[in-house]
């Protein structure tokens, strides 16, 4: 919209996705379609006999080979209906059958992807695009030619609070201005490994500095979850800790940080990058391919986090929490490497690559 004011948005998403209702509040999408998608289901953890002989697993994904051809029919319907001049891909597991009925219908279209190690179904709907938006020159998935390197897209809301005072938004959200902000914040599903590594944790930090409020969001798989952890601490230590189920304002939550607990994503690692606060990673390491590793390892490099691996929690993540709590300017050092390695203006530059695809389709 913003390089072209004239450009209209449709979406096409998986039927059931719950994050359907975060796209239905973006007024610049005309139409929002969705389609039946399946998952292929591999673990990094488990050899390959183990993967072979699943049979439960094996059965799911037999079941999600024919959804995806339903979805495939879906799909040329949509996109008959929608006639777009380009698709973007961002990935997941609902671009295989749209991305076979764009190239079927001979629809330009461009992928994306977020982690060093580019995805399952991006990479099966490569071949057929006019371009592969990557984070990185590093990434050897793709040919040279149509490889082009963007970084993460973020909304703008990020790259607003870079920088940013943490007494400011800490005053905005109802903390104490000259409090400590811990800010636990592993995703939208949440992680059961790390809510039980803290569990245990939290009550001694929240003991041995008086300064500490928490501010912890345990998503949507984990809700009922949060009512019973914590449930030994004083009404004082339970007042310094804020449960979350799920927030729409996490760039505000990141802007008020002085800690940041969380997984290792690739969209969530570029948001605490670009405002910049200090971070400490815990990599989902069951997770196919292990690109949450690769995922950190990029930021471990530069000396802009600190790593955790499950297999040292609780013990790690308690040396890490306190070797950040006591260093206000080991804190401050790591946020200033954080903000050098964050993504430039990401979802621009993919505008701009997705306009000329247009403009050269249209020769």
């Amino acid at each position: 919209m913003e390089l072209d004011p004239e450009i209209e948005l449709s979406f096409i998403g998986q039927k059931g996705d719950s994050n359907l209702d975060l796209i239905r509040k973006y007024p610049k999408i005309k139409d929002i379609y969705t389609v039946r998608a399946g998952k292929f289901r591999r673990f990094h953890s488990l050899s390959l006999w183990q993967n072979i002989t699943n049979f439960k697993v094996n059965l799911l994904n037999a079941r999600d080979f024919l959804l995806v051809i339903l979805g495939f029919f879906q799909a040329i319907s949509a996109l008959m209906r929608i006639k777009p001049d380009v698709i973007f891909f961002k990935g997941g597991f609902v671009v295989v059958p749209i991305g076979y009925a764009a190239r079927l219908l001979r629809i330009p279209y461009m992928t994306h992807d977020s982690d060093p190690l580019p995805g399952l179904a991006n990479r099966l709907i490569a071949t057929g695009a006019r371009k592969n938006a990557v984070v990185s020159e590093d990434v050897t998935t793709y040919p040279k030619s149509k490889m082009v390197v963007t970084g993460v897209p973020l909304s703008k809301e990020y790259r607003q609070r870079r920088g940013a005072l943490q007494a400011e938004f800490k005053q905005q959200l109802g903390f104490p201005q000259n409090s400590t902000l811990v800010f636990v914040y592993t995703g939208t599903q949440g992680a059961k490994k790390v809510d039980d590594a803290l569990e245990p944790l939290l009550p001694r930090i929240l003991d041995d500095y008086s300064d500490v409020e928490i501010a912890y969001v345990f998503g949507r798989l984990n809700e009922k979850s949060k009512e019973s952890r914590f449930v030994g601490l004083s009404q004082l230590q339970k007042s310094r800790i804020r449960t979350l189920t799920f927030i729409d304002n996490a760039y505000d939550y990141i802007a008020a940080s002085d800690i940041i607990v969380c997984r290792a994503g690739a969209t969530s690692m570029a948001e605490f990058s670009t405002i910049g606060r200090a971070t400490i990673i815990i990599p989902a390491e069951q997770l196919t391919g292990g690109h949450q590793l690769m995922n950190a390892e990029m930021y471990a490099k530069d000396n802009a986090a600190l790593i955790v691996k499950e297999a040292e929690m609780p013990v790690g993540l308690d040396k890490a929490l306190r070797t950040l709590l006591d260093s206000p300017e080991y804190r401050k050092s790591m946020e200033a490497k954080l903000r050098l390695v964050a993504p430039e203006n990401a979802a621009k530059s993919i505008a701009g690559h997705l306009i000329q695809i247009v403009t050269r389709s249209s020769r």
